[in-house]
């Protein structure tokens, strides 16, 4: 068992850092400084940033990725993004798994169902399941997973729009 870190572009700002350590200490979580300090020991990284942020967080990831290091990105991104991610983190060391994330994280938490893709997704699964998330292999090749949750959210946004608007 090891601790968790968490690190935020805003952890520069001293007020948000301040309310935000606040909350973090009460969780047990250590609020980082700096991207180093929070990703560079570590055997597993989980990146949750907006859409819009996800290939400029990989790049900050696979500047401080320990060797053979998980990424697993749950960002819900285009596959092609996801795929220039996986790129970025492979070639510093790292290995890249890429998740969907099939329903809304609250109130579920860690048990909020996820499909992995990509090719250490399968070896990154006994972890994720020892740590008490509801995962499962959906691909080994990038892109597929996020596809799918792409075309799930469409459909699923799709029905309810038809519901209220009949």
């Amino acid at each position: 068992p090891g601790h968790v870190t968490a690190y935020d572009l805003k952890a520069a700002d001293p007020a948000w850092a301040a309310k935000a350590g606040l909350r973090a200490k009460a969780d047990g979580v250590h609020l980082a400084n700096d991207i180093a300090s929070a990703v560079g020991h570590a055997d597993l990284v989980i990146s949750a940033v907006t859409a819009a942020s996800s290939g400029a967080a990989s790049e900050a990831i696979a500047t401080v990725v320990k060797k053979d290091a998980f990424v697993l990105d749950v960002n819900s991104a285009a596959p092609s993004s996801k795929a220039h991610c996986g790129e970025r983190i492979t070639k510093a060391g790292g290995r890249y798994v890429e998740a969907a994330v099939l329903n809304a994280v609250p109130p579920q938490g860690l048990r909020t169902p996820m499909l992995l893709g990509g090719p250490d997704a399968q070896a990154l699964l006994p972890l994720l399941e020892s740590l008490g998330f509801d995962a499962k292999v959906g691909s080994d090749k990038l892109g597929v997973v996020s596809a799918l949750k792409l075309c799930r959210s469409v459909v699923m946004k799709g029905m309810e729009a038809l519901l209220v608007e009949s």
